[in-house]
C-alpha cells in the first residue's frame, strides 16, 4: 500500500525516491520519444488532513480496533490560541492536520495519501512525505490530463485538499536524437519548464545535469570562502577536514546515485578541479575524486536495496535460475539496455558494475 511512498520509512530516503524516478524516466525513454512528469504541489497538505475522513481510511486497514480507538482519542478534543500583543484568543477545536511534531503524524498522513493512485498501471505515481510526482509517457493507455483531473478529484472531491496549479509545474523528459519529436502541449494553468527542482535536484529535460551541477558549484564556492575565514583564524587542519565534509562533501554526495552517473566527463572535471582546490589550499588532506564518491555511494545503496525489505528491492529483476560456477556479486540478470541514458541509471549501471 505504502511502496510508491519514499518518506517515514525505515529505509526510505530523498536518494532511494529521486533514484527510482530516474530508474523510471530513462527506463520509458528507451522506446519512448518523450515521458512528461508532473510536479503536483498540494498547499498546506499536512494541515489540511481531516480527521473524519483519516478515520474511514484507518479503519480501512487490517489494524486492531483498539489502535483506531486510540488514534481517534489522540486527534479528538484539541484546540488552539492566538496570542496578539498579549491578548489570549478563545480557545478553537481543531478537525484538521496530522498534529505535526508528533511520533505518528508522518504515518497519518502516508495513510491519508496511499490511494492517491495513477489511473493506468502504466503510468507511476512517486511520493515523497507530500511532493507527489506523476509520470506519463507517450501514447498511453490513459493522458496526463485525465490523470491530472483525477487527482483534481481526488484532492477536492474526496479528500477536501487544496491543489495548488500555480506551483504545479511539468517537465518533459526528451529521448537523446529523438525522430520527429513534437513537444506535447501544456495542461491548462500549468507551467511547462526545461528544468525543474525535485526533492533539492535540478532535472532539464534532455536528462543532463549540467545546471543542478552548476548549482551545487557555485554553493561550495562560497562555502570554500567560509574555510578560508576558518583558516585564517586559526583553525587546525584536523578540524577543517570536518568542516569540508559537511559543508562540501555532503554537499556533492546528495542523493549523489540518483544523478551521478548522468554527470558528463566535462562536469566530472570540474567537481575534482575543485577537490583538488580543497587539497591545496590547504582545507584538507584528503584526495577526492567524484568518482571514488559515486562508487561508494552506488555499493552502498545497492547493498542495501538488495535486502527484502528495502524499499527499492522491487526495482531488481528477477534472480537468475541458472548459474555457472563463477562467483558473482549478486544473483540478479541485467536487463538489456538499448539507449546509452538508460544503462548510465543507477540500478542498471549498478547490476552491471557489481557483477
Amino acid at each position: 500500500m505504502l511502496r510508491d511512498q519514499y518518506a517515514f520509512k525505515p529505509t526510505g530516503s530523498t536518494t532511494a525516491a529521486l533514484t527510482y524516478f530516474m530508474y523510471q524516466v530513462t527506463s520509458l525513454l528507451k522506446q519512448k520519444n518523450y515521458v512528461r512528469c508532473l510536479l503536483i504541489d498540494f498547499s498546506k497538505a499536512f494541515d489540511k488532513v481531516d480527521h473524519i475522513i483519516l478515520v474511514q481510511k484507518l479503519k480501512a486497514l487490517d489494524l486492531p480496533v483498539y489502535v483506531v480507538n486510540w488514534i481517534c482519542s489522540f486527534l479528538t478534543g484539541r484546540s488552539q490560541q492566538y496570542n496578539v500583543n498579549d491578548h489570549l484568543s478563545k480557545p478553537k477545536s481543531i478537525g484538521l492536520s496530522v498534529v505535526q511534531g508528533s511520533g505518528i503524524g508522518p504515518m497519518l498522513y502516508a495513510v491519508m495519501k496511499s490511494d492517491l493512485q495513477a489511473i493506468s498501471r502504466l503510468n507511476t505515481v512517486l511520493k515523497y512525505a507530500d511532493d507527489t510526482t506523476l509520470v506519463v509517457p507517450e501514447h498511453i493507455d490513459v493522458s496526463i490530463h485525465d490523470e491530472y483531473e483525477h487527482a483534481k478529484v481526488w484532492a477536492f472531491s474526496v479528500n477536501k485538499l487544496l491543489l495548488n496549479a500555480l506551483k504545479t509545474k511539468e517537465i518533459v523528459f526528451k529521448r537523446p536524437r529523438a525522430l520527429h519529436f513534437h513537444m506535447p502541449p501544456a495542461l491548462d494553468e500549468i507551467e511547462q519548464l526545461n528544468c525543474v527542482k525535485l526533492l533539492g535536484v535540478l532535472f532539464q529535460d534532455n536528462v543532463k545535469m549540467d545546471c543542478y551541477v552548476q548549482y551545487i558549484l557555485s554553493q561550495c564556492a562560497q562555502r570554500m570562502y567560509l574555510l578560508k575565514l576558518l583558516q585564517h583564524q586559526g583553525m587546525p587542519l584536523i578540524k577543517l577536514r570536518v568542516v569540508v565534509c559537511s559543508l562540501i562533501v555532503s554537499r556533492i554526495g546528495y542523493a549523489l546515485p540518483a544523478w551521478g552517473g548522468l554527470v558528463s566527463a566535462e562536469l566530472h572535471g570540474k567537481i575534482d578541479a575543485m577537490f583538488k582546490r580543497l587539497k591545496r589550499y590547504g582545507y584538507t588532506t584528503d584526495y577526492l575524486t567524484l568518482s571514488d564518491l559515486l562508487d561508494k555511494a552506488d555499493y552502498d545503496l545497492f547493498s542495501s536495496m538488495r535486502r527484502r525489505d528495502h524499499c527499492l528491492h522491487h526495482v531488481l529483476p528477477h534472480v537468475r535460475m541458472v548459474d555457472n560456477l563463477r562467483a558473482r556479486g549478486h544473483p540478479h540478470n541485467p536487463p538489456e539496455c538499448s539507449t546509452n541514458v538508460h544503462k548510465k541509471s543507477f540500478v542498471v549501471s549498478s547490476l552491471y558494475s557489481f557483477i
